[in-house]
This record gives structure tokens, C-alpha cells and sequence, in this order.
């Protein structure tokens, strides 16, 4: 059995099978499937524009169809060679939007990315040590990433429930993007769900907002990048000392009373009877 030549880098494509490019590390090499070659076909048309005629020198390596148990839409997880995802992204969002409207489904690219297992006794060892980015930790943390982009997660949390095995993930978007990716969320969830096999539910952080005395207290609480607030203002600390509006001098001058400050730093308890 004579092997398919490896095609060279930045080689341009001449036909629509040229896009797609298997991984060289399987040993048998599936023939394409019907969604593979669909994409791969749209994808070198949209190759003769100019806004996107880097297409002409990229692949995809295989695609997946997902469906969206919640709203029964579909979505698409397209695996693109790990070293042509920047370029990918430097076309994006306006690809995965003409591809949308083109194939009516959610559009995902996503890196492709290969676990390697731990170490184990009895097992062959590996030629040199693994690296961080071949854990399935990173891997996953990789696939949310490509998911959400251009978006970003702004906090995250796991929760463990009585006598169940799997917990669950909850990862928190910015609120301040709720008009783009909010018709997205179920796709989000169906397409990591489908990568990974981990529960998950996205969220909106969303800050309460507290009284101006709180946040005077503690204007440190609050981070600079205003993530989670839907109507942020900032509230610096009152001051130490309130002024003389007299223009009185000497040691007292411009000094608070002593009941003014305690009512201040005040704190209503409840009441305890005995």
C-alpha cells in the first residue's frame, strides 16, 4: 500500500479535497465525510474573496455535528490544524458568521489538541517528559477557550452534589457581552459537553450592588476591569477627616467630631434578649 504524499506547508490549494488534511498520526486513513466535505467545499469558495483569500493555504482536519438538545439547532465543531488557528482567528468572527448563514448551524474552531496519558509503571516510558499542554486539564481548558472566543471567562466554579459521581462546572461569561453570546449559551453548553464529556453550565457574572457606605468601607473589593458590573461607577473612600467650614486654625481645626465618626462606623446588630 503506497502512502498519499505529505503536502508541503503554505501550499495553495488547487481543489476542494486539498483542505481537508487528515492527521498524520492515525494509521488508517478515513475517507471524508459527507459535513467534511461540505465545509471543505465552502470554504474554498469563500477563498476567491479578498477579505478571506488566506483560505487558500489552510486546512481542516476533521468536523462533528452536535445538536442542541435545548433549542434543537445544530452546531458544528470544525478541527483546524494547531498552527493555522491564528490565522483562522485573524478572519474570524466574520467566517463563522458566513459560514452560519451558509450552513445554518452554530460554527466552532477549534484546535486540534492531543492528550497524552501519565506515566505509568510496566508501561513504556516516553522519550522526554510530557508537557503541560498535552494534559487533558490544559486540553479541555484549551477547547472552552476556542468555544467562547472571542469571548472570555471572568470566573469559574465546580460544584459537588450528595452521592453523584460527576460534578458540575460553572463557567461565567461577562455580562457586558449578554447581547452576542446569549443566544449562543446552549450551543456553548452542547459543543464543550460533546468535547470533553463534563457538565456544565454557563453563567453571567453579575455583581449586587451595594450601598455607597459598603463600598466606601472597602473600595479594594471591586476589580479594575469592571467584569460582572452592568452599571459600574467608582466610589472612592470618604475622607478621614471632614473640613472646617469655619476656616477655624489650630490643632482641632477641620478634625470630625468623635460621635460623628462613631456613628459612622456604626454596625446595626440585632437585639439579644436574655
Amino acid at each position: 500500500m503506497e502512502l498519499e504524499p505529505r503536502r508541503k506547508p503554505f501550499e495553495e490549494n488547487t481543489a476542494a479535497p486539498d483542505v481537508i488534511l487528515r492527521d498524520v498520526m492515525k494509521k488508517e486513513k478515513q475517507p471524508p465525510t459527507a459535513l467534511e466535505s461540505l465545509l471543505a467545499e465552502a470554504l474554498f469558495k469563500m477563498s476567491a474573496d479578498d477579505s478571506t483569500k488566506m483560505l487558500k493555504y489552510l486546512h481542516i482536519m476533521s468536523a462533528r455535528e452536535v445538536t442542541v438538545t435545548e433549542t434543537g439547532e445544530r452546531a458544528l465543531v470544525v478541527f483546524v490544524p494547531y498552527t493555522e488557528m491564528v490565522s483562522y482567528r485573524k478572519m474570524c468572527p466574520a467566517l463563522t458568521e458566513a459560514l452560519e448563514d451558509k450552513l445554518k448551524a452554530h460554527v466552532f474552531l477549534v484546535a486540534h489538541r492531543r492528550i497524552l496519558r501519565k506515566e505509568r509503571r510496566g508501561k513504556a516510558l516516553y522519550k522526554q517528559k510530557r508537557p503541560m499542554s498535552r494534559t487533558i486539564s490544559k486540553v479541555h481548558e484549551g477547547y472552552l477557550e476556542d468555544i467562547i472566543w472571542p469571548g472570555d471567562v471572568v470566573a469559574e466554579k465546580t460544584t459537588y452534589a450528595v452521592n453523584v459521581k460527576t460534578p458540575v462546572k460553572h463557567i461565567y461569561l461577562d455580562p457586558a457581552e449578554r447581547a452576542v453570546t446569549e443566544a449562543k449559551m446552549p450551543a456553548y453548553r452542547a459543543a464543550y459537553e460533546n468535547l470533553t464529556g463534563k457538565k456544565v453550565v454557563f453563567e453571567y457574572l453579575v455583581y449586587e450592588r451595594s450601598s455607597e457606605l459598603v463600598m466606601q468601607r472597602t473600595p479594594n473589593r471591586y476589580p479594575c476591569d469592571t467584569a460582572g458590573f452592568l452599571s459600574y461607577s467608582e466610589v472612592k473612600p470618604a475622607p478621614l477627616f471632614e473640613e472646617d467650614g469655619g476656616g477655624g486654625s489650630g490643632k482641632g481645626a477641620g478634625r470630625a467630631p468623635r460621635a460623628a465618626l462613631e456613628e459612622r462606623s456604626r454596625v446595626d446588630l440585632p437585639m439579644t434578649v436574655g
